[in-house]
């Protein structure tokens, strides 16, 4: 994935599992209390797409995705501290 800076206007937003979301909402409070900078990854354990971030995992990604075409990920942080909900925007590689 690229670095740098993007717009993320137009950006997708990741559907996570809302039941491993609450699951883990203390690791999510403990990663925004704690981190300067959220490091937002995906990867793929056992045919699963998951979320983590800072190398914790947060939750699988329902969503079909597709990692050829993935260029960035984003966290709303702002949009957390405001209304304590995890929103990750991506945007995809033009064809």
């Amino acid at each position: 994935m690229e670095k740098g800076i993007f717009n993320y206007d137009n950006a997708n937003v990741l559907k996570l599992d809302t039941n491993q979301l609450n699951e883990n909402i203390k690791v999510i409070d403990d990663i925004f209390k704690n981190y300067e900078q959220i490091d937002p990854t995906i990867e793929i354990e056992n045919g699963n797409t998951k979320l983590k971030l800072n190398g914790y995992f947060i939750a699988s990604i329902i969503s079909p995705l597709n990692l050829n075409k993935l260029n960035n990920l984003y966290v709303e942080e702002e949009f957390y501290h405001t209304y304590n909900e995890l929103i990750v925007k991506y945007t995809e590689v033009k064809e």
